[in-house]
């Protein structure tokens, strides 16, 4: 005698249980898409972009915080509030970019300058040459102060040299000259505070914080001829 074989069927779920069902499944996925990308976040570096073979963005001037130039792929952070000035009529031949505080206390001026092949870099020639280009702008040296030095991470050190300068009206000012020497290009940060503010703790303010700032310039890699990516550098070639 065959014992019946049992058979049990389940019931077909409706179209809206389907539709739940898919519904669930996605959203399950979503959840776990969503975790999975959390967990693998870590905190970056602090200038990551400087790993990119191009500065992010087309023109130099200030992105997320930094100063950017884009032609010599090179950048550093701006003191909070200061103001970058686009460049105007007046400007010097070599230079890049204009800072002011919001209260127009300090003027920094940055510039490069690309030597010659037989030039080297030399503390004290490049004193004199800031000392005379003072002169010829009819500035009154009232005293300049020996050289220091700060490291950066990467570039080597800044050369600083202060000067207390009188102008043609009599005002008198402090300056503060700088050079970092990197391969053929020499980068100078110029900043003049007149002298009744820098002789008070906001103008040692000013100073500490365009320090801090300068201090942190990175380079963008790779780095090809004058500190120019090589795809920047090949387009620029070709187009001219």
């Amino acid at each position: 005698m065959k014992i019946p074989r049992l058979t049990v069927h389940s019931p077909r779920p409706s179209a809206g249980q389907q539709m739940l069902s898919t519904f669930g499944r996605r959203l399950l996925a979503f959840f776990l898409l969503l975790t999975l990308g959390l967990s693998a976040c870590k905190t970056h570096p602090q200038f990551a972009e400087s790993q990119l073979p191009l500065p992010p963005a087309a023109d130099s001037g200030v992105t997320n915080g930094e100063y950017v130039q884009v032609d010599y792929g090179f950048a550093f952070p701006v003191p909070s509030k200061w103001i970058y000035l686009k460049l105007s009529a007046d400007q010097e031949v070599d230079e890049v970019a204009r800072f002011i505080d919001p209260l127009r206390q300090i003027l920094v001026r940055v510039s490069v300058r690309i030597l010659g092949p037989s030039e080297k870099f030399s503390a004290k020639n490049w004193g004199d040459n800031a000392e005379q280009d003072l002169k010829n702008h009819l500035y009154k040296i009232a005293k300049r102060e020996s050289p220091k030095e700060w490291k950066t991470a990467d570039s080597g050190p800044w050369t600083e040299m202060p000067f207390q300068l009188t102008d043609s009206r009599a005002g008198e000012w402090v300056n503060e000259e700088w050079v970092l020497a990197k391969g053929d290009l020499l980068v100078g940060v110029h900043a003049f505070v007149p002298k009744r503010i820098a002789d008070t703790d906001k103008g040692k303010k000013l100073f500490k914080a365009l320090e801090s700032a300068i201090t942190q310039i990175h380079w963008y890699t790779p780095i090809g001829p004058r500190g120019i990516s090589l795809e920047r550098y090949e387009l620029r070639s070709f187009t001219e």
